[in-house]
């Protein structure tokens, strides 16, 4: 959010998934999704929130029809963080094809993971690198040592995040 801010951000949406736990399937709110409301309603100078906040699942067809939902809106978000790189290539597309029919519409997106293809994205998605494979060497040794220890206490292990600047970002120039 402050490297969109940064850009004169100020109207920004979100796109995200929805994931189910256990055999119950209790629904699971993403740390994205709660980051993105407590920072728009912390901060005084953003709007959006829940109303710019669009959830269904963790895939490109969420992206397209989420995107394609907020653009019938009448005021649109300048900026929308989608919570994984394949929602926001479903995103980007109905971008893509809005902006054949409204030449000029800027709306930039940003993603999470930086798959493989995202530099491939039209435009290519500035994301965020999460460092899967240091996770996964984490979750293995957490694991061994639960294992040799037969410890259950809950260890929370936090991974940071680096900005992959790409051009699917605009600075917004004046706002409404």
């Amino acid at each position: 959010i402050e490297y969109l801010k940064s850009k004169g951000h100020r109207h920004i949406g979100f796109i995200g998934g929805q994931e189910f736990l256990g055999p119950t399937h209790i629904p699971f709110v993403d740390a994205r999704e709660r980051a993105y409301i407590k920072r728009v309603e912390e901060d005084g100078e953003l709007i959006g929130g829940k109303n710019d906040l669009y959830i269904r699942n963790f895939d490109g067809l969420t992206g397209y029809d989420m995107m394609n939902k907020a653009l019938m809106k009448d005021k649109v978000p300048t900026a929308f963080i989608c919570a994984s790189d394949s929602i926001a290539m479903g995103a980007l597309r109905a971008l893509g094809e809005m902006k054949q029919k409204v030449k000029n519409l800027e709306i930039s997106v940003i993603g999470y993971n930086d798959i493989a293809t995202s530099k491939f994205f039209n435009p290519p998605l500035t994301t965020l690198k999460i460092d899967t494979k240091y996770m996964g060497e984490m979750a293995g040794n957490l694991m061994e040592f639960m294992l040799k220890t037969e410890n259950n206490i809950p260890v929370k292990v936090l991974c940071s995040t680096k900005l992959v600047e790409r051009s699917s970002v605009f600075r917004v120039t004046n706002e409404e």
